[in-house]
């Protein structure tokens, strides 16, 4: 499943929620309350203490201690969250929050199952906790994951439906539903999914991008452009954005537009090997052959085992009447891939020009096993080499 490994844990903090078992003073929910405000700040240092704070002046506020866990978890430090978790849920059994919390945090240590049956138990205790059904939700998708069993997807889609149901503002929850129904091929309720998660989020780039990538599975090209479009009227400098805007326009064949996108990716992504792949191919495909070369050595620098690049790269060579270099690529290709179908055909012909006729038909026999019914002219070039007697192939 797509980006199911990505567990968030979503704090909602409260002031009040369940039955106490003492009424907190005055003084620990004002260093409660001032915690909060520092983690929504993002200032987690702050947040620590004065949940610290809290619980010093009162051993048996739930919430501090739920909110402190919270904290550890944000910073990742799970073994610190997990007993501040359990100390609420001690003090009281029907504090949902600190059970779905604990979940979470079990989850991003891999535990899946304890996840689970700690979220369950929770939702025992009270069934209207968003949250907590997200949480069970992502669960599963993990559990989907873990143990390749798709029949758990459905599972995971009734909690994230619970959960819409209870909060239908819960932007996250829209997404994940969008991811799963684009997983199933439902392109119809992922687009409504993410369609709502934008109404909420309207400035949200990354759920701008992931509209278009499900009209481009739908083949509505314009409405993704229309998508791409609007994630870089949100940031231009959305370097995912162009790369995808620039899938577009090369779908339409509308090669400038689609370089110019490109070249603004390797601009704002550098690494983005992808993309310089592409405007290398755009380029080679117009001819300038300088700037294809510059575009597929970069590819193959940031990633030497990119096997299309390679042959392409050896395509410029040979145009540029560099054969040594031509074959050099070539030969690294199939190195890293023996099957590939165009390297084994041009290499051979390479080998042919230079009169080494053993390795020229080794690898001619290889392309005819591995084309199967692709590349027809070039199978028929091989097979009448073989009626004439001038290659052998063995059975």
């Amino acid at each position: 499943m797509k980006r199911i490994a990505s567990i968030i844990l979503l704090f909602v903090v409260v002031v009040s929620c369940g039955k106490k078992l003492q009424n907190p003073s005055n003084r620990a929910v004002t260093h409660n309350n001032q915690g909060i405000v520092a983690m929504n700040e993002s200032d987690l240092d702050r947040a620590e203490f004065e949940f610290k704070t809290s619980i010093e002046l009162d051993p048996h506020y739930i919430e501090a201690y739920n909110n402190l866990g919270i904290v550890y978890k944000t910073r990742g430090q799970l073994d610190r969250a997990i007993p501040q978790f359990e100390r609420a849920i001690a003090l009281d059994k029907n504090y949902t929050a600190a059970y779905s919390h604990l979940g979470a945090t079990y989850l991003a240590q891999g535990k899946v199952d304890q996840a689970i049956e700690i979220i369950k138990r929770g939702l025992k205790k009270d069934s209207t906790l968003p949250d907590a059904h997200y949480n069970l939700g992502m669960a599963y998708l993990e559990k989907t994951k873990r143990d390749k069993d798709k029949s758990y997807i459905p599972v995971a889609e009734a909690s994230f439906k619970k959960a819409s149901s209870l909060n239908p503002n819960l932007v996250y929850v829209h997404a994940k539903l969008a991811e799963i129904y684009e997983e199933l091929g439902d392109y119809e309720h992922a687009v409504i999914r993410y369609r709502l998660a934008i109404g909420d989020a309207p400035t949200a780039v990354n759920l701008w991008i992931s509209l278009g990538d499900v009209y481009l599975k739908k083949s509505d090209t314009a409405k993704a452009q229309n998508a791409y479009q609007k994630a870089l009227e949100i940031n231009s400098d959305s370097a995912d954005a162009h790369r995808k805007l620039g899938e577009v326009y090369l779908s339409e064949k509308r090669f400038d537009d689609a370089l110019v996108e490109f070249q603004s990716t390797t601009i704002l992504a550098p690494e983005d090997e992808l993309s310089w792949f592409r405007m290398g191919s755009l380029e080679l495909a117009q001819g300038h052959l300088d700037e294809a070369k510059d575009a597929f050595v970069k590819a193959k620098e940031l990633n030497p085992s990119f096997v299309e690049a390679l042959y392409n790269l050896g395509l410029v060579y040979l145009k540029q009447d560099e054969r040594d270099l031509a074959q050099a690529e070539w030969e690294r290709v199939l190195k890293i891939k023996s099957s590939h179908p165009q390297t084994l055909y041009n290499l051979a012909t390479l080998y042919q020009l230079e009169n080494q006729r053993e390795k020229s038909a080794e690898l001619y026999c290889r392309f005819l096993s591995v084309a199967k019914q692709d590349f027809p002219t070039e199978r028929a070039a091989v097979q009448g080499m073989i009626s004439q007697g001038t290659i052998t192939c063995p059975d």
